[in-house]
């Protein structure tokens, strides 16, 4: 309890501001296009949306996997942390999803029947996502389970805030009934990618 108190002051030191930023935009292939902002509980909300805007704005070769979100309406909330600087109030936030993009069954394994759970591990850089190591749980076609899990963690659109170290998803691929298999060990993670 006192450790968590402890770690609670340091956390309010170190950020005097936070704003909640409701973001929505279209997904046009390669960027986000039709970019709303509005951000509330702060004395800088102009500031606060600039960040906002600039943390979900992307340009980047996602067009083969972003065909299937073409022209999808996108809403969600970004956290952001203010520090107070001499030239007003430094906005950031660490990286947030902004598009989980569907996890791709893998066709052989589909014809066998087969099912599987997975767990990735991963970091975020940019943006971007960055695999670190996957481990699966599979019946049969484990190493196809695997390569999909990794796929789909590639396919993830986070802001571009400040880098996440060791994200973990876990990804169940059940068919209708019948028992699944237990969740693998989470992969050890290298914060370094």
């Amino acid at each position: 309890m006192i450790i968590t108190a402890a770690l609670f002051a340091l956390t309010l030191q170190s950020s005097e501001f936070i704003a909640t930023c409701d973001v929505a935009f279209t997904i046009n292939r390669t960027f986000a296009d039709d970019i709303e902002v509005s951000c509330t509980d702060t004395d800088d909300i102009a500031g606060a949306e600039a960040e906002a805007l600039r943390q979900v704005s992307w340009e980047r070769d996602y067009s083969e996997y972003l065909i299937e979100r073409n022209g999808d309406r996108i809403e969600t909330t970004l956290t952001l942390y203010g520090d107070r600087t001499d030239d007003g109030i430094d906005w950031w936030g660490e990286s947030q999803l902004l598009v989980r993009l569907r996890t791709q069954y893998p066709i052989r394994a589909n014809f066998a029947e087969a099912r599987a759970t997975c767990m990735v591990v991963y970091n975020v850089r940019n943006g971007f996502t960055r695999v670190v190591d996957s481990s699966c749980n599979a019946r049969e076609q484990a190493e196809s389970f695997g390569r999909s899990a990794r796929n789909t963690v590639r396919r993830y659109i986070y802001s571009r805030g400040r880098d996440v170290d060791c994200l973990i998803l876990g990804i169940n691929y059940m068919m209708d009934g019948g028992d699944d298999p237990d969740w693998p060990a989470t992969p050890p993670c290298e914060a370094e990618d």
